[in-house]
């Protein structure tokens, strides 16, 4: 075993057997050593020592802590915090738009981070089991063309669908392209959308990418237009569209914080009575904002506009026939 060798593969033994949680002693270290090349293999503490100089030099973090009796042990944490890797966990377990294989992977992969024991430890707390997953392996490959068009300002060219109630999966418009101007993917609801210009009916529009088929990056180049993507996500309940309007609620101070949620800390809330306030914003009037509503019940009142009043009336009066035939 030359220098390079053992210096790499001092490096390995730190990445994968120490983190936050785990450390060891160049006495440990030594012995993984043996354990790999054999057990009459001769190395001093010192030159093991000076290898871990070597890799902090070289911008490789290696931490070195006093135990008892002040023996030294060392540690590589690496890029990501356990609590950071338990978040990419999490989110990669909860995305709807990755199937069940890529989930695996990638929670392998994010185990990886972190040293064995933690990673055995994270991987006892991820469940798959049971979460419903996306059935179509291609999503990830429109993902990558649609962030490679992005990039570049490069439109382009799918076909859409959804599933009917045999779970077949249908085309829209008789299996029609669509021409978009790809401005922005966002992650909502454990779902991605695309966020783009719509040629063919002169709107933005937002896709969900995993009910998208075919995707085809064009060569031809788009100019795109300003729009405000943080603004347009807040705006749009569930990321169904609808003509954006100013709209006030009358809401009970229980939901104070839903509203918060919702609309942000700069939302136009002031106080109604005792027990309501009035909540003013912009909002799309859509089936996504009626049925919004009407989760909250009795506890949400529509002031304005009359249109979306209306909207809720009908929609209340078919429930109550609905529950009393």
């Amino acid at each position: 075993m030359d220098n390079r060798q053992r210096l790499l593969t001092v490096l390995q033994i730190l990445q994968n057997e120490t983190d936050e949680e785990n450390e060891l002693s160049i006495y440990d270290i030594k012995e993984r050593l043996k354990q790999a090349y054999g057990e009459d293999l001769n190395i001093k503490n010192a030159i093991l020592k000076e290898d871990i100089d070597a890799l902090n030099r070289a911008g490789i973090d290696i931490d070195e802590n006093i135990g008892e009796r002040g023996k030294k042990y060392y540690r590589h944490e690496g890029l990501f915090e356990l609590h950071e890797v338990k978040l990419l966990l999490d989110a990669v377990s909860s995305a709807r738009f990755l199937t069940l294989e890529e989930t695996s992977i990638l929670v392998e992969k994010i185990l990886k981070l972190k040293s064995r024991n933690t990673a055995k430890k994270l991987r006892k707390n991820v469940y798959l089991d049971g979460m419903i997953k996306a059935k179509n392996a291609s999503v990830r490959y429109g993902i990558d063309h649609i962030q490679t068009a992005i990039a570049e300002r490069k439109k382009i060219v799918f076909q859409y669908g959804r599933y009917n109630i045999e779970k077949k999966f249908i085309l829209s418009h008789d299996g029609a392209w669509y021409t978009v101007h790809p401005y922005a993917l966002i992650w909502n609801s454990d779902y991605y959308y695309l966020i783009g210009y719509y040629e063919q009916a002169d709107d933005i529009r937002h896709y969900r990418v995993d009910r998208m088929r075919h995707v085809q990056v064009k060569d031809e180049k788009y100019r795109p237009q300003a729009l405000n993507i943080p603004e347009y996500v807040n705006r749009s309940f569930h990321m169904f569209t609808g003509d954006e309007e100013l709209i006030r609620l009358q809401v009970k101070n229980e939901l104070i914080n839903v509203m918060i949620d919702r609309f942000g800390l700069d939302a136009d809330i002031r106080k109604a009575s005792e027990d309501a306030f009035l909540l003013t914003t912009m909002a799309s009037i859509s089936e996504g904002l009626v049925n919004w509503i009407l989760t909250w019940g009795s506890k949400v009142k529509v002031i304005s506009p009359d249109h979306l009043k209306d909207r809720l009336k009908e929609e209340s009066r078919k429930m109550w026939e609905q529950y009393n035939i």
